[in-house]
């Protein structure tokens, strides 16, 4: 939990938000300064997986993103070359 938590807060995060890991959830606020009230932004339940599991669903979903951008950069440079002509 501790390596999750300062791996999603970039060891320490925005100032203007709190990040908290608790009961089995990373949970982040937005803190209103002239308030000081925490509105929560947003959580993520964590759960112990292994490692090459996790590594293994990290992996596919970057290679997924990234034959996605290239479909897309290979669609954007045939409507930029029709453009040209």
């Amino acid at each position: 939990m501790n390596e999750t938590q300062s791996a999603l807060s970039t060891h320490g995060g925005s100032t203007d938000f709190t990040y908290v890991a608790d009961s089995g959830q990373f949970v982040w606020k937005k803190l209103d300064q002239d308030s000081r009230v925490g509105v929560k932004y947003g959580y993520i339940r964590l759960e112990e997986t292994l490692y090459h599991e996790a590594a293994e669903i990290m992996l596919d979903s970057l290679l997924q993103q990234c034959s996605d951008l290239k479909r897309e950069v290979d669609g954007l440079q045939k409507n930029n070359m029709r453009a040209k002509r």
